[in-house]
């Protein structure tokens, strides 16, 4: 045991060696050859370029199946201007598109969000209050799987135990 820990101690321990001055100017060799008169150089500049971002093919739907449009708007009594109490009239649209699944069926669902905006405070005010109705939040941020597709992918993946490289080719 003795020479075990002798030779654990000789391979992991510490050691006593001691590091003198001739060791430590290795480091400073470029200051110590370096030229103190000469100038700085000059500091060109380069142009900068922006890279194109590029949408994956595969964040696609497919365009055959049938769409289902939601539109989602506020009521005319809430079409009222909160700064001047004048009507708001549509100024756009955003629209999400989501995959919609009914066993045996798929469907595309495009929810529709009216925008508005107040003409009387575009023309008079320097302030335009903009309203949006009301629409649910995806399921999955900037995804396409509605509440049915994630709970259909669920119950074959957990339940039917299909593996999801086989639904994968279910779905193409």
């Amino acid at each position: 045991m003795a020479q075990i820990r002798l030779a654990k101690h000789n391979q992991f321990g510490a050691s006593s060696e001691q590091t003198n001055a001739l060791q430590m100017s290795l480091f400073n060799e470029a200051e110590a050859t370096a030229d103190l008169t000469a100038s700085e150089p000059l500091l060109t500049k380069v142009k900068t370029h922006y890279r194109k971002r590029t949408r994956l093919t595969t964040d696609k739907l497919p365009e055959d199946l049938p769409v289902e449009v939601i539109e989602h708007e506020l009521p005319e009594t809430e079409r009222v201007c909160p700064d001047c109490g004048g009507e708001l009239h549509t100024m756009g649209r955003e629209t999400r598109e989501e995959l919609k699944i009914i066993p045996a069926k798929a469907v595309i669902v495009r929810h529709v969000r009216h925008v508005y905006s107040c003409r009387n405070c575009e023309e008079t005010s320097e302030h335009t209050p903009i309203v949006k109705a009301d629409m649910p939040e995806p399921v999955i941020k900037g995804g396409f799987a509605s509440p049915e597709t994630i709970a259909h992918i669920a119950s074959q993946k957990f339940m039917m135990a299909s593996p999801l490289y086989r639904q994968e080719q279910e779905w193409k």
